[in-house]
């Protein structure tokens, strides 16, 4: 008969059969919280205060891995778990570079602001975009939740989400939802309506085009569902090919509300022979400035036709309220726009 543990002494991890009673894998407190954290059915995360990531699990937050909280860790799983997010590959990297925020620089940077702001104790709980597993884009209810010792200083940060794409929200979302269609539905029959206005008889295929513009950019938000989307997929929907295109761009995002307007402005200033530089940067947080500049002055063919023209002038103020400015000298031509990010708006 085995003897009973005094109070000293651990128990033996063998019995005198040689069977194991207590696996000391399992009095690790490491490997306990990974037992724990894996079994939640919602993204759970452990973070240290300087963004690491300690623990993990993806929940039912993307399907990035097997239920299995070890899989990983066995041979015969690592071919198949190569070409998948694994909650093991996240360990020990920041915070903001899970695979959720992995569509922009600027979601990325996102994700470090809020977690800076639970830094300093506060408990975040809001709603953001995040991209699944499978490519699509979904919406997550995110808290962060401050975990401190008893002195009060702060030990780990807790952070939960949960998938809340589908939530309908009852009859108050539904309306919420009309008036957002009807609000973006208008804008755009404002803006072909201000196009056709200035419009030459000539001027079919260009109109045409321009309602191409209107078209993929209610179909860049509907893939961002409606949310703020990244500035360079708009750049790279508008101008495909950017090969004479230089990019500096921040790590910023466009409000869908002013999405169609973008689209429209950069076709009319791309010209496929001519080099430029399109520059969009953030300005003290409610702003956005979007500069084009070309190193030489445009000759009188190359400067925009008159649609163009009140695309890049009267209706880009009259849609977003920003200032625009536009010069061709010695220095080259330039067009730059300054957009209020921070305007009331009846639909975001």
């Amino acid at each position: 008969m085995t003897a009973m543990p005094s109070a000293g002494n651990p128990v033996s991890d063998k019995t005198e059969s040689g069977n194991v009673v207590h696996p000391a894998a399992f009095e690790s407190v490491e490997r306990r919280t990974r037992l724990v954290l894996a079994r939640l059915p919602l993204l759970a995360v452990l973070l240290s205060p300087d963004g690491t990531v300690l623990e993990c699990n993806f929940g039912s937050l993307g399907e990035y891995s097997s239920d299995d909280p070890d899989s990983s860790d066995r041979p015969e799983n690592n071919a198949a778990d190569a070409a998948r997010q694994n909650p093991a590959d996240w360990l020990g990297n920041a915070f903001e570079d899970g695979p959720w925020w992995s569509y922009s620089d600027g979601s990325r940077l996102a994700a470090r602001s809020i977690f800076q702001r639970a830094l300093g104790g506060e408990r975040i709980s809001e709603e953001r975009l995040y991209k699944r597993a499978d490519g699509r884009m979904g919406v997550m209810s995110l808290t962060l939740s401050p975990l401190q010792r008893f002195d009060g200083s702060l030990d780990r940060i807790l952070v939960t989400a949960l998938d809340v794409t589908h939530r309908t929200g009852g009859k108050q979302g539904d309306e919420a939802l009309r008036a957002d269609m009807a609000y973006r539905i208008r804008n755009s029959f404002s803006v072909m309506d201000a196009l056709a206005a200035r419009a030459e008889p000539g001027d079919a295929a260009s109109l045409s085009s321009r309602l191409d513009c209107v078209r993929q950019a209610h179909r860049l938000c509907a893939h961002y569902l409606f949310f703020d989307v990244p500035v360079e997929d708009i750049v790279r929907t508008a101008i495909p090919d950017c090969t004479t295109l230089e990019l500096a761009l921040d790590a910023v995002s466009a409000p869908a509300r002013d999405v169609e307007v973008l689209l429209l402005v950069l076709t009319a200033l791309a010209r496929p022979e001519r080099k430029a530089t399109l520059n969009v940067r953030g300005v003290d947080g409610n702003a956005l400035q979007v500069v084009w500049s070309e190193g030489a002055p445009r000759p009188a063919d190359a400067m925009p036709d008159a649609l163009s023209a009140a695309i890049l002038d009267d209706i880009v103020t009259l849609q977003t309220g920003g200032t625009v400015s536009q010069s061709n000298g010695a220095d080259g031509f330039r067009w730059s726009l300054l957009l209020p990010l921070d305007r009331n708006r009846s639909a975001a």
